[in-house]
């Protein structure tokens, strides 16, 4: 926490006293920010770290010791802010909406050496693991899921990432998202890895979910006899899934990896 200090004087130039403004961090600020633009979605610092992709270790560390200067510009347009203003509370706060949620691309360093493959027979099996893109049919509710292969479109992890994850590559499929309902983190043909084998609701995670004849991912809430689908983008309302509904909701796989 910071503290500024305010000197206060009359008007004939007698000093008063010094007022201490508290200032919050910048960390306070990105929490504060992404309450205010992802009300409902994000309450606590938990949900800040699935919003941004961030551990809790990594959470408190940058409470402690502030965020990283590297970080601040994806971190203010993540949550539609001014960098400035997340680094240290001046200037304008609210980025233009148009502008807002976009995260930079990367950006490859000088010098760094780059090698394309046109064929996963090229790469090492033992160091790389390809995973299929996927489309999804549904028929006859969520009893009859077909994944349907997009033989053209794979997607390359190293092994070693499945093993540090603790993830088995047989059981993860690669999915385009469509729609913006989760923006600013999942954006419009953005691409997901779900693993097949985690079902069980972790609150807030991410999941491919199938509600009757409709394929869905979102971010699962459990409240009181009720599943609630929500969307990150909070021109889209919550999906409440109750009673009878529970019958017909799937938990297809968890979201274990983003990309754009």
């Amino acid at each position: 926490m910071f503290t500024q200090h305010a000197t206060v004087r009359e008007t004939t130039g007698c000093l008063l006293g010094v007022v201490s403004v508290a200032m919050k961090s910048d960390y306070e600020r990105l929490l504060d920010a992404a309450r205010e633009k992802f009300q409902g979605v994000v309450e606590t610092p938990s949900d800040l770290g699935r919003l941004i992709d961030e551990s809790s270790q990594t959470l408190t560390n940058w409470k402690s010791r502030g965020l990283p200067s590297s970080k601040i510009t994806k971190l203010a347009k993540i949550v539609g802010v001014y960098p400035a203003w997340l680094e240290d509370g001046t200037g304008d706060k609210w980025l233009p909406e148009n502008a807002a949620g976009k995260i930079p691309e990367p950006v490859i360093p000088a010098g760094a050496s780059v090698v394309a493959y046109d064929n996963p027979d090229e790469l090492d099996p033992d160091r790389y693991v390809w995973i299929d893109r996927y489309d999804i049919n549904l028929s006859a509710g969520c009893g009859n899921i077909q994944w349907v292969v997009n033989q053209k479109d794979p997607i390359c992890f190293r092994a070693a990432w499945f093993k540090f994850k603790g993830l088995p590559p047989e059981d993860c499929k690669a999915l385009y998202v469509r729609g913006r309902s989760m923006e600013p983190v999942l954006q419009d043909y953005d691409t997901v890895l779900i693993d097949t084998s985690k079902k069980d609701i972790v609150d807030g995670d991410v999941y491919a979910v199938c509600l009757a004849d409709e394929f869905y991912i979102k971010a699962v809430h459990r409240k009181p006899g009720a599943v609630v689908l929500r969307s990150y983008n909070k021109d889209f309302e919550d999906i409440e899934v109750v009673g009878e509904q529970m019958n017909q909701l799937c938990i297809i796989g968890k979201m274990v990896w983003r990309g754009g």
